[in-house]
């Protein structure tokens, strides 16, 4: 039986007949479509008014709809390849087919001698455990293909009743290799073993919850032979050890691998050790279509997977593992996956499930109630707020316009209150032209900063030397000024070509030359550019 395990492949057992027959399918389609196509007449009507829609929505040019229903020279390589896929798919099917029939044909023609060599008194008992311990469990850990053709193979034999070999006594030992593996199998190995677990768990799954096909393949056979020694609670008479197992000894014995998967399972979870619960968590998400049956188990799984779906888990991959199968293991519960789920459990966990249901739409309801209510109350801020705005825009229409010149008045430092008061009992409106006269008047005057400041701290010293302070501050006494001193300067011209004279003895013409150099140093804004050059 070695030589024979480690011989064969997947494709040697089994033959995929019904992929092979939906491909064949596809393809006889399509070269139905082609074959009309290429006739056309009434049957290609719908074809053409399909395909030209598709190219017209696809945005084609007038040639390229019009060539939409032609039968091109593409379409006839198209139609030849699909014509050769098909041929080529059934021969192949055949040939397979014939190939898995006389690898079974060679295997049946040497059962007898596969565990011949496992003689004496506990031989019956040890041939499980070897054939485990030797060929399936390091080849089902290799890859995927490997898996599949141990569960294949262990069924084959089991279907050709081999001698010596039986098959509850290797489910049960692979239940016991599965609690110790988990803690020290990569997670390569965990989704390869997690689809063997899962073919042979589908198999035992369908012997348990029906009767008639477990009698059928299991009755009279050497693989519902049972040791009783595996049974604690049943007493072991000498004369017979082993026995035929009946279906209703077997869901006991079905209860107990299934209860010591979800210790071994739920233990990875609980397990402190980052390899243990990625381990357990990929096993149960391969055997999520038919593990576990039992509500009872599969309830303690689901409060196990509880503490890995907060969001204080540090491990967020484990997080989000535990999620996704909480997900699947919830779906396949309403699926009817857990088929030993009690009326009353099942009744009351749809009203649970209601009532959370209720509760969620209320809340909803009662989230969507204040949402509306801020909104109306923004809405109705906001109304208010336009309406104040409006209401402001049409008083200040309606009111005269703002008084200019006291503004300006009051932001000058310069000008006295008792000034800014008189000015306001003259009537400063800027609709008279003593208000525009006193506007322009108080707009024209400099900024007082520093430099404008020192310069009539020094123009009053200055004036108050000379004794002309008077005269110089108006364009009166300016002009006298200048008048007074072209006149000296015309009898005495020595004096004109004298140095200015000294501090606090200015004249007049010192006077009018310094307000000809604040003239070219400040000039009016009233002016023009000053223009360079000649003109």
């Amino acid at each position: 039986v070695y030589q024979r395990f480690f011989t064969y492949h997947i494709s040697d057992l089994y033959c995929p007949e019904e992929t092979y027959k939906i491909e064949i399918s596809r393809i006889k389609k399509e070269v139905e479509r082609l074959t009309q196509l290429q006739k056309g007449g009434k049957d290609a009507i719908g074809m053409h008014a399909s395909l030209l829609a598709k190219a017209a929505a696809a945005g084609g040019t007038h040639r390229e709809i019009r060539e939409a229903t032609a039968f091109t020279k593409a379409h006839e390589q198209e139609l030849e390849r699909y014509k050769c896929s098909a041929e080529m798919l059934s021969l192949d099917l055949n040939r397979q087919k014939e190939h898995c029939k006389s690898v079974s044909e060679k295997l049946r023609s040497e059962k007898d001698n596969f565990f011949a060599d496992l003689e004496g008194e506990d031989g019956n008992v040890l041939s499980a455990s070897i054939f485990l311990a030797n060929c399936v469990y390091p080849r089902c850990l290799q890859s995927v293909e490997d898996a599949m053709y141990c569960a294949r193979f262990i069924r084959l034999l089991h279907e050709m009743d081999t001698p010596g070999f039986h098959t509850l006594q290797l489910v049960d030992a692979i239940v016991d290799a599965v609690g110790g593996a988990l803690y020290s199998i990569t997670e390569e190995e965990a989704g390869c073993l997690g689809i063997f677990l899962e073919m042979t768990w589908k198999l035992l799954s369908d012997w348990r919850y029906n009767e008639c096909l477990y009698e059928k393949d299991m009755l009279g056979k050497a693989g519902s032979i049972w040791d009783k020694r595996c049974d604690e609670n049943e007493t072991v008479d000498d004369v017979e050890v082993t026995s035929h197992l009946p279906h209703s000894k077997f869901i006991d014995v079905y209860n107990t691998w299934h209860a010591s998967l979800v210790t071994a399972f739920v233990g990875c979870l609980r397990s402190s050790e980052y390899m243990h619960t990625r381990t357990g968590l990929i096993l149960l998400m391969r055997m999520v279509s038919h593990f576990p049956t039992k509500s009872t188990l599969g309830e303690k799984i689901l409060n196990t997977l509880t503490p890995l779906q907060k969001d204080d888990n540090p491990m967020q991959d484990i997080r989000i593992m535990a999620q996704a199968y909480s997900s699947q293991l919830e779906k396949a519960r309403n699926d009817g996956v857990w088929k030993e789920e009690s009326k009353k459990a099942t009744k009351e966990r749809a009203d649970r499930e209601k009532k959370l249901q209720e509760e969620r739409r209320q809340k909803a309801e009662k989230q969507l109630e204040e949402m509306n209510k801020d909104t109306e109350q923004i809405s109705r801020q906001l109304g208010d707020t336009w309406d104040r705005r409006r209401q402001d825009r049409t008083g200040q229409q309606n009111a005269p316009p703002p008084d200019r010149t006291t503004a300006s008045n009051q932001r000058d430092p310069r000008i006295h209150r008792d000034q800014r008061q008189s000015q306001h009992d003259r009537g400063s409106h800027p609709s008279s032209m003593q208000g525009r006269w006193e506007r322009d008047k108080v707009g024209n005057q400099r900024p007082l900063n520093d430099q404008n400041r020192r310069r009539d701290d020094n123009r009053e010293s200055q004036g108050q030397h000379t004794g002309d302070n008077d005269k110089g501050k108006s364009l009166q006494g300016r002009w006298e000024n200048a008048s007074a001193s072209t006149d000296s300067n015309a009898r005495n011209p020595k004096r004109a070509r004298s140095p200015e004279p000294a501090a606090g003895k200015s004249s007049g013409g010192s006077s009018m030359e310094r307000d000809q150099k604040r003239m070219r140093r400040d000039p009016s804004p009233h002016r023009g550019p000053r223009r360079s050059g000649r003109r």
